[in-house]
């Protein structure tokens, strides 16, 4: 059984995402899902919106989505409305995909070996569609905490023109930029002065031209 998320997994549950500034209408993707080795399994795609709250120094989640993903030999596209989120203002998107939904409780037949694909995954605002799709394998933020200095491992899998950096204090205000020129494929290494940020925790967000890539928590010392 395998799982995927643009987060991280947590001791319960999947936490992070990558940071978002509107509210998203609908995410499609195209999926392949071989579930040869227990037909009575599905997959399952989910989506968790959270927020952070500044006085209780944590993020909640405010809406999410999970939905069914059936064998599938060929490729079957799927989307997901968002419904609820005109109620509410998430920072943060987790997309996550599960090749077993007995991962979630939904089955008792946790189809071991089966095989999930996924590919095309967007998003779409007011209509138009945002890839969500990583350039980045991995990426590595050290030291953490840090004082003067964050180091960015990069590992990319494809080139890029740009990569922006936008870091926000745990209120959401945007309070330091930087621009990466011309990345190259494999791995990159960047130094981010960081000596004006006040002590505190931190959102690192990474995007290219056209959508948020990744983001990663680092906390800074004084």
């Amino acid at each position: 059984m395998g799982f995927m998320s643009t987060g991280e997994m947590g001791n319960e549950r999947p936490t992070g995402g990558f940071h978002i500034t509107n509210n998203p209408d609908s995410i499609s993707f195209y999926y392949k899902f071989d579930n040869s080795h227990n037909t009575l399994d599905s997959a399952a795609f989910g989506i968790l919106f959270t927020k952070y709250d500044s006085l209780l120094n944590m993020s909640n989640t405010v809406d999410s989505y999970i939905v069914n993903l059936p064998g599938m030999s060929s490729w079957k596209f799927k989307s997901v409305a968002f419904t609820n989120l005109s109620s509410y203002s998430p920072d943060t998107a987790n997309i996550i995909f599960l090749s077993s939904n007995n991962m979630i409780g939904i089955s008792n037949n946790p189809g071991i070996g089966n095989n999930l694909t996924v590919d095309d995954v967007t998003f779409y605002y007011g209509g138009v569609g945002i890839p969500a799709e990583f350039v980045i394998n991995s990426l590595k933020v050290y030291p953490n905490p840090a004082s003067e200095y964050i180091n960015l491992n990069l590992s990319l899998k494809e080139n890029t023109k740009t990569i922006n950096i936008r870091i926000y204090d745990m209120t959401g205000k945007l309070v330091q930029t930087e621009n990466l020129n011309s990345l190259k494929i494999g791995h990159n290494n960047i130094s981010v002065n960081i000596n004006k940020l006040k002590q505190g925790a931190y959102i690192l967000s990474l995007s290219d031209e056209n959508r948020i890539i990744l983001n990663k928590r680092f906390q800074v010392t004084k």
